[in-house]
């Protein structure tokens, strides 16, 4: 971890949040999750995104509250993540509407994804 935030800190002003993305295969475990956060330096914007179903859950949320930690809202086909504010920060990835990282949102699309966006609290 020191490691990496000592190469993140190069980007200086242009470091935003720093994504943690969970393999697949990772299943829901909380005293993992609440032990990893923990470690986290609170200097840092952090988000998680999940990749099992498991994590979807107002529970693991709440941790991620805890902590101001976000949670990686995404849309993929076949798993999409709701849209939940879990810090004082949102962050949102687009894997793709049609196809995992082939595919081009439409203006009609976006333009939803906007209007659900700016009603995030």
């Amino acid at each position: 971890m020191d490691n990496f935030l000592s190469r993140a800190d190069l980007l200086k002003e242009k470091l935003g949040p720093l994504l943690y993305q969970l393999r697949p295969s990772m299943k829901r475990n909380d005293e993992l999750l609440e032990a990893f956060l923990s470690s986290l330096p609170p200097k840092y914007q952090h988000v998680v995104e999940f990749r099992h179903e498991s994590w979807i859950d107002e529970a693991v949320f709440d941790i991620l509250r805890r902590h101001n930690v976000g949670l990686c809202v995404f849309d993929m086909p076949g798993f999409s993540c709701p849209l939940v504010a879990t810090s004082d920060f949102a962050y949102v990835r687009f894997h793709g509407s049609e196809g995992l990282y082939s595919s081009c949102y439409s203006e009609e699309e976006l333009s939803r994804w906007a209007e659900r966006i700016t009603r995030l609290e």
